[in-house]
């Protein structure tokens, strides 16, 4: 598939994840500061903020989470079924409670219930984060503010980089070339708050900046809008297609690319986002200004309903390409008959080995028990894509 350039829009199509985040702190950021607005001594409540996002994901969640362990496994058959699906339900009997307390994206993580809500976890995670930012804002409005806002996003670098930098890890989750490395960034990397602080930091700030020029239009000279759009559009391609090359099987691992990557490419790809977000607030976005006009009074109960329900979904290879299920297909069947060969008559570890080895085509990794990077023998076909 990377030989088609088109195709890293699906292979690193996860980034887009990040706007998700970027627009829910763009919401609360820009809700609490007009809150405070029409109410000037009212207080910023944390309990009520904590309590009120609680109550409001539970119900939906919790139905979901018991559609997955009672009725989903009986609605459909297929090659990947079993492996996707019946896991799906026995690790969602085993750990329904870390996805209501939303830690699963930290605890029994390899058995996750439902993979794709690894995002519900980080999200709420950000929530319980936002009030290090909040209350600066609220507060005090200026550059105290700005300070901490900065100090946080450094931080959201630094993390992931150094992460990527002492474990060997690849710097975005590369499908189908290793499965070890490609569950270990999911588990180490791709799930965790701390890799997703920088785009929520962005969205708070700019909720902020949306907020104080809501009453007047932000002039642009012709040049810096062209530019700015320049911009925008560059890093936010260089960032999906950047990784292509790292496909390739005489690619040679270097920890400083993988981790520079890792640490910089979700912050630089909201920033082009929030670029756009900006324009179309300002009347800088040409004829995409008529979906800011369509959409700009929508109801904000709904848009974040559209931010919180859609992770619920989860997306499997086959909806994107048949040849896809043909080869889960024929793997399943190998897995298959690898199992009978060695006399392993346990009716989980087709399913589970079936999950890990849909790690390689799956848009959502399924959980996989997993072997630190470290640890791993180095095996031949391995050498020339990483070389310790």
């Amino acid at each position: 598939m990377h030989h088609d350039w088109s195709n890293m829009l699906v292979l690193n199509g996860n980034i887009v994840t990040d706007t998700f985040f970027l627009l829910s702190s763009i919401l609360l950021s820009y809700t609490e500061l007009l809150k405070k607005e029409q109410d000037p001594k009212r207080r910023f409540n944390v309990i009520r903020l904590y309590i009120h996002r609680y109550i409001r994901m539970l119900s939906p969640y919790a139905m979901t989470i018991g559609f997955y362990a009672t009725l989903l496994d009986k609605l459909g058959t297929g090659p990947n079924w079993d492996a996707s699906v019946g896991t799906n339900k026995m690790y969602c009997r085993e750990n329904w409670w870390t996805n209501l307390l939303y830690i699963n994206n930290f605890v029994n993580v390899p058995r996750m219930c439902m993979s794709q809500s690894w995002y519900l976890a980080t999200d709420m995670q950000l929530v319980w984060l936002s009030p290090l930012v909040l209350y600066p804002m609220l507060k005090f409005r200026s550059c105290f503010f700005i300070f901490i806002s900065i100090i946080y996003f450094i931080f959201s670098i630094i993390v992931p980089f150094v992460i990527t930098y002492l474990h060997g890890l690849t710097g975005t989750m590369i499908y189908y070339k290793d499965q070890e490395d490609l569950a270990q960034v999911f588990v180490e990397i791709y799930t965790k708050v701390y890799n997703r602080f920088g785009p929520y930091i962005i969205g708070l700030g700019l909720g902020y900046l949306l907020y104080n020029t809501r009453s007047y239009k932000v002039k642009l000279r012709v040049w810096q809008v062209i530019c700015g759009w320049l911009l925008a559009i560059l890093i936010g391609f260089s960032v999906i297609f950047g990784p292509r090359g790292m496909y390739f099987e005489d690619h040679v691992y270097n920890e400083l690319e993988a981790s520079f990557y890792a640490g910089f490419h979700r912050q630089v790809f909201v920033l082009s986002v929030s670029w756009i977000i900006f324009c179309c607030m300002h009347g800088y976005a040409g004829r995409s200004i008529r979906v800011k006009e369509r959409y700009i009074n929508a109801d904000k109960t709904r848009i974040m309903a559209l931010t919180l329900a859609l992770p619920l979904i989860g997306l499997d290879p086959e909806h994107f390409s048949a040849l896809s299920v043909k080869l889960l297909k024929l793997e399943n069947e190998q897995n298959s008959r690898n199992s009978t060969d060695s006399g392993r008559a346990s009716p989980s570890t087709g399913s589970e080995s079936s999950g890990i080895s849909s790690l390689a085509l799956s848009s959502e990794p399924a959980s996989a028990e997993l072997t630190p990077v470290s640890s791993r023998p180095e095996t031949p076909t391995k050498v020339p894509y990483k070389e310790k």
